[in-house]
């Protein structure tokens, strides 16, 4: 069940974030801060939505375009 889980996060998350190739920095270090600031954008987006009462799995792709 975990695996389940992570694969259809994962996938989500790569298609939010276009992460689908390779990322648009070079290096180690300046790959963790792209994915960390995804996560912790990816975050905000689901706490605003859950604030607002909207549906977390609907509508997180266009309000991250928008912002």
């Amino acid at each position: 069940m975990r695996s389940d889980t992570i694969e259809n996060f994962n996938s989500q998350f790569k298609g939010i974030f276009d992460c689908l190739g390779q990322v648009p920095t070079k290096g180690m270090i300046p790959t963790r801060l792209y994915v960390l600031g995804a996560v912790f954008v990816y975050q905000l987006t689901l706490l605003q939505h859950f604030e607002t009462n909207r549906n977390l799995r609907v509508g997180v792709k266009p309000c991250l375009q928008a912002e």
